[in-house]
């Protein structure tokens, strides 16, 4: 979800109309939009991650323009060419192969609307963007550029400028090194023998995307009129609509649209592309996806209500326009889902379904609610931790060399690495971190874990365990053994033991568990090096079972 914050001023000067705080929040929230009034006098509006022309104010502003019948349907955007052209070098195919690029000129640029369109440029690079790694967004102001302009790759070494934010030239090295932005985003271009570059006439750097603008040519500033707004990435789609979100949004601040001739391996296009593209709705596809049957007359006005437009081509059927920087539209059941936000979804009848169906548990919540009331039953306390988690505890501390596990790569924090594949070693960490308490302490966690399963179409399955570890200073082999036995008496379950080894646990007290004569998991006394490995003083015991034999 993403939080649009302006004021209601700015907001209402793009819609030209006075709305009352009421009723603009019955109208977003209508539209599938909530609203939150901030302390400070903020306007903040959830905006779903799929209207990425919406999240900023002028892209709001314009569907709220629609819905409220100020300027039904769709808006039309005219594009002229700039005469500027961008030559794409065979050297960033295997980089970053693709860019898109416009002009828009006339633009009264203040500081509230600077800090507009970077919030929105940041906000595209953080959703829809995927973080840069589709696209990377660079707007410069266009009255130092050069033209012709070329995107080309670089040898890292050779290539020196100033970025946004320092004062002194840096290589591409050193950019990713130890500029803030560089470091941020260097895995974008990691193992990449040389960095993409946008290079004017002059052989003046306009940025090195997705990274960092230069600061000589990337910097928009009060002074600047005329702005050139180019996207890179992979996918032209993409970055089309990208480009397409970015420029009218420019356009609806009082901007003029123009084209960008691209050469690129042989071929040209002249984005931004803001022709409508076409798509067929009809009564039978809204009755069977909403129950509601509705004529082509009927759906005319709830369409231009939500943006779009609508031509009758029979008395049921309408072709629909849609515009060229909505990218949620894919399918005839998008379309159908914006004409029940104009229609009202209070508005659509009540009706009982044909298909009967009763409500019930599944199998493993039956299951697990079974073994909890038993576990807490002979006075074990139930924890709740996390499914994430490291290889250290996992294995390390454990005392057990690594095992298939599902590794996590790009995160936030670096202590956290894998899912986990058994329950018991965080059970661990709640016993350290309870160190403090009074003993006896006997805790035990039902809940899933993550095994690589290469048959599987997600390469992974869940699978559910039971875990139990009692810690005291004269805690056993026969305490977890007695445990174990009263569960599978109450579940009805057949146990057997046979003696094994196991790192986790002290050799000669260690034991596989057998339910139903089917191998499920480990019972023994914890081994001294993992209760030193977790600065556990008192002796534990412990047992880990496989439950999911008794789910499918």
């Amino acid at each position: 979800m993403v939080v649009l914050e302006t004021d209601k001023k700015t907001l209402l000067g793009y819609v030209g109309r006075d709305i009352t705080d009421e009723e603009l929040e019955e109208t977003l929230f209508s539209m599938g939009f909530e609203l939150e009034k901030a302390d400070d006098g903020k306007l903040r509006i959830e905006i779903t991650p799929e209207r990425v022309d919406m999240i900023s104010v002028q892209g709001c502003a314009r569907a709220l323009r629609q819905y409220l019948g100020i300027e039904p349907g769709l808006k039309k955007y005219e594009v002229r060419p700039s005469g500027i052209e961008i030559f794409i070098d065979e050297s960033v195919k295997n980089v970053r192969p693709y860019t898109v690029a416009a002009v828009v000129r006339g633009i009264e640029f203040n500081d509230e609307r600077i800090k507009e369109i970077i919030w929105l440029q940041e906000k595209l690079h953080d959703t829809y963007a995927r973080g840069r790694k589709q696209a990377a967004i660079g707007i410069y102001p266009l009255e130092p550029i050069t033209p012709p302009i070329r995107y080309y790759a670089e040898a890292p070494e050779k290539i020196r400028f100033v970025p946004l934010g320092a004062e002194e030239p840096m290589t591409g090295r050193e950019i990713l090194e130890k500029h803030p932005t560089g470091i941020k985003y260097a895995h974008l271009l990691q193992g990449k023998e040389k960095y993409p570059l946008f290079v004017d006439a002059e052989g003046k750097v306009l940025s090195m995307p997705p990274i960092i603008n230069s600061r000589d040519l990337g910097m928009v500033t009060e002074d600047t009129r005329n702005v050139f707004v180019e996207c890179s990435g992979h996918d032209l789609k993409k970055l089309n609509t990208v480009l397409n979100v970015i420029v009218t949004s420019l356009a609806d601040m009082g901007g003029r649209i123009e084209s960008v001739r691209v050469h690129a391996y042989g071929q040209g296009y002249s984005p931004p592309d803001l022709s409508p593209w076409k798509m067929t709705l009809d009564s039978d596809q809204l009755e069977r996806w909403s129950g509601i049957r509705l004529s082509a007359a009927e759906m005319k006005p709830l369409l231009e209500r939500m943006g779009y437009d609508a031509e009758e081509i029979s008395s049921t059927e309408v072709e629909v326009s849609i515009p060229a920087y909505r990218a949620d539209v894919l399918h005839p059941v998008d379309i159908i889902d914006d004409v029940l936000r104009a229609y009202g979804f209070d508005n659509i009848p009540e009706k009982i379904s044909n298909l009967m169906t009763v409500g019930g548990l599944t199998k493993d919540t039956v299951l697990s609610e079974d073994v909890r009331e038993i576990m807490t039953g002979m006075g074990f306390q139930e924890a709740l931790t996390l499914a994430l988690t490291s290889t250290e505890d996992q294995y390390h501390k454990m005392n057990v060399e690594e095992g298939p596990h599902v590794r996590l790569t790009e995160r936030k924090e670096k202590s956290i690495n894998m899912v986990r594949t058994w329950v018991l070693p965080e059970l661990m960490k709640v016993l350290q971190s309870n160190r403090s308490k009074p003993f006896p302490q006997r805790v035990f966690e039902v809940g899933y874990v993550v095994i690589p399963d290469s048959s599987s179409d997600t390469l992974a399955k869940n699978e559910l365990r039971l875990a139990a570890v009692i810690s005291d200073d004269k805690a056993n082999y026969s305490d977890a053994k007695a445990v174990l036995e009263m569960l599978c008496r109450v579940m009805g379950w057949e146990l057997a033991l046979n003696e094994t080894g196991h790192g986790s646990f002290i050799p000669g007290r260690t034991a596989k568990i057998l339910l139903n004569g089917k191998e499920c998991g480990i019972i023994g006394e914890v081994h001294p090096q993992v209760l030193e490995n977790y600065g556990l003083e008192h002796p534990a015991s412990a047992f880990e079972i496989s439950l999911q034999q008794f789910i499918t």
